[in-house]
C-alpha cells in the first residue's frame, strides 16, 4: 500500500507532511542520525547581547519556561544550541527565537531543540540554564 503522507493531530492543531516533505527530513544533513558523534559545551564566544535580547522576550511572553545555550560540534559544523523548554510546539516558537537571535549570530550557525526530547534532555544534562521563569504561587 502506498501513502502520500501523514497527519499528525488532525484534530487540533494539525501538523501535515506530504511524501517530498518526509523525504527532506530523511535525507536532511540537520537531522542528527542516530549513532552521529556530537560534541556539546559551553561557547568560547558568549554572546551576551543575544542571551540578553533572548531574557527580555522569554519574560514578556512568558512562552519559554527554561532557555540553555550551549556549543555544538558535529562533522565538520558547528552551531550555538538552543535547548528551549515551552509549552508552545518548536514550529510555533523556534522561528520568533530565531529572528531575534539573527542579529547577533555573526555568521555562526544556531539550532533549537525542545528540552523535552531525549537530545534536549541529555545536551542539559549538569547544564545551568540561562534563563528560567520565575514561578508565581
Amino acid at each position: 500500500q502506498q501513502y502520500d503522507g501523514v497527519v499528525i493531530n488532525p484534530f487540533g492543531e494539525s501538523l501535515v507532511f506530504d511524501r517530498n516533505k518526509m523525504e527532506s527530513i530523511y535525507l536532511d544533513p540537520n537531522v542528527i542520525k542516530k549513532n552521529e558523534s556530537v560534541m556539546i559545551g559551553e561557547p568560547q564566544n558568549y554572546p551576551q547581547d543575544m542571551v540578553d535580547k533572548l531574557k527580555e522576550y522569554f519574560q514578556s511572553t512568558r512562552l519559554v519556561d527554561k532557555a540553555y545555550l550551549l556549543w555544538m560540534a558535529r562533522e565538520n559544523e558547528t552551531s550555538y544550541l538552543l535547548v528551549l523548554n515551552s509549552k508552545l510546539a518548536p514550529q510555533q516558537l523556534f522561528p520568533k527565537v530565531g529572528e531575534i537571535c539573527k542579529p547577533y549570530l555573526n555568521d555562526e550557525l544556531l539550532d533549537m531543540v525542545p528540552l523535552n526530547s531525549s537530545f534536549g534532555e541529555n545536551a542539559v544534562r549538569n547544564q545551568k540554564p540561562f534563563y528560567q521563569a520565575i514561578k508565581k504561587n
